[in-house]
């Protein structure tokens, strides 16, 4: 009788002269790639070729190309690695290159981040200057970055207003807008801000009628300001609703059947944007000057306003949470 520890030692000897075995056959072959995977190495291939020679755009074309197909098998590491040749297109001068790899440091590293941002910006990739807007605004409200010096306030106000001009002469309508109000309330340049109002407001863009309008109504151009409140709030835009419900109030176009209509459309909202409307209702049935004294009424726009800023700070501790977290995270 074969004692069992021989037995057991056969059957152990047997099991790893199986598993040497294959790995020795596996090892022998050569792993078959799907077509995908060698159509991805073959363009890749030729991108890489490029990229080493210089090439900006093949370098972005290969970044993207590993982004897009990280869990592709068989696709190469050496192509996979794609923030190395975001940052090799970058170098060479590519413009969408330059913007996602400023974007990716900016709040890191704003010095290496913000001359990348603004070649970018000035090769014309408005998505770079408006990134730099951002930037400077949240310099201007006191926020500060690491291996960033800060501007003063007033700097941070012209360079956010230059890059905003850069993006707005390129077309970008929000940015007309944007550099409308930037002008009108910060540099109190109204005749710059009106030119861009308009120029926004050609292209339908409700901020653009909503600055032109307040502009013309100051100047005391009722007629056009009728007409730019009006085509904002019949795009929904609450504060444009409200503040043609109070236009309907005054001299030029008094009209109390459709100042209510205006400013209930906007307070019915019920966000923190309706919360001017709602007060102004709770405010006219507390007097009864504009409609009949309702207390109860009153009482529930007063009621609104609260829910609306509950609301908002609500919404807000929760992106600040988020944010804290990803800041943790990252």
């Amino acid at each position: 009788m074969i004692p069992t520890i021989i037995i057991v030692s056969v059957v152990a000897v047997g099991i790893v002269l199986f598993f040497v075995i294959q790995a020795r056959v596996t090892a022998g072959k050569k792993e078959k790639l799907s077509p995908e995977a060698k159509t991805l190495n073959k363009k890749a291939a030729k991108l890489h070729g490029l990229a080493k020679k210089g090439d900006g755009e093949a370098a972005f074309n290969l970044y993207l190309m590993g982004k897009e197909n990280l869990t592709v098998k068989g696709f190469k590491d050496k192509y996979k690695e794609y923030w190395t040749h975001l940052e090799r297109a970058a170098k060479r001068g590519y413009p969408q290159a330059q913007y996602e790899y400023g974007l990716s440091k900016l709040y890191l590293n704003g010095a290496l981040a913000v001359p990348y941002l603004e070649k970018a910006a000035e090769a014309g990739v408005i998505k770079a200057s408006l990134a730099l807007v951002r930037f400077y605004d949240t310099l201007s409200i006191g926020i500060k970055y690491d291996n960033f010096t800060s501007p003063d306030k007033k700097t941070c106000i012209e360079l956010k207003a230059k890059w905003l001009e850069v993006a707005a002469e390129a077309g970008d309508d929000e940015a007309q807008a944007s550099l409308g109000f930037l002008l009108l309330n910060e540099l109190k340049d109204t005749r710059g801000a009106l030119y861009w109002f308009e120029k926004a407001a050609d292209k339908e863009n409700s901020s653009g009628f909503l600055g032109a309008a307040q502009i013309y109504e100051k100047r005391g151009g009722y007629e056009k300001a009728l007409k730019y409140y009006t085509l904002a709030a019949k795009q929904d835009y609450t504060s444009a609703q409200y503040m043609l419900g109070k236009f309907y109030l005054g001299d030029y176009a008094y009209d109390k059947e459709k100042a209510l209509f205006w400013l209930n459309k906007a307070a019915e909202k019920g966000d923190i944007a309706a919360t001017p409307a709602m007060d102004f209702l709770a405010q006219a049935y507390e007097n009864g000057e504009i409609v009949e004294a309702d207390p109860e009424k009153a009482a529930q726009w007063r009621k609104s306003i609260e829910k609306a800023f509950a609301d908002f700070r609500k919404r807000n501790d929760k992106i600040e949470a988020k944010a804290e977290k990803d800041l943790q995270d990252g």
